[in-house]
């Protein structure tokens, strides 16, 4: 997985129906983990640090917000293992400047913890 990559779960192996992002460089990060966030309608009480609309990506639909609260750290070997087993669908992937725009939003968010902020400050992504 690169940055800027996106995948969804199997229904096979999660419930889960979001779209996650990854947001980290996994050539830059130690011991090969990478930093994913997901994708979910946008509501007025979600963060509103990154809202993403029609047209930025081919999945979405209506008004969504980066969901900075649900970030993760996984490895790449893990996941290349999930999409090998096909728990994991690889989707289009985020182009440049939408992946620019949810790494400002990383940098902004009161949401996100601080762990998976300072990956990305130590990546030089964000602020």
């Amino acid at each position: 997985m690169r940055a800027g990559d996106t995948f969804k779960f199997s229904p096979a192996a999660s419930s889960d129906k979001h779209l996650w992002v990854v947001i980290s460089d996994p050539e830059s990060y130690p011991d090969d983990l990478v930093v994913i966030v997901s994708l979910t309608s946008h509501d007025l009480w979600k963060d509103p640090a990154c809202v993403l609309n029609l047209g930025d990506h081919p999945f979405i639909r209506h008004e969504t917000s980066v969901y900075y609260t649900k970030a993760r750290f996984v490895s790449r070997g893990r996941l290349d293992h999930l999409v090998e087993v096909g728990d994991v669908i690889p989707n289009t992937p985020m182009e440049p400047e939408v992946l620019a725009r949810i790494r400002r939003g990383a940098g902004d968010s009161d949401f996100i913890k601080e762990g998976f902020h300072k990956a990305l400050v130590a990546q030089a992504l964000v602020d």
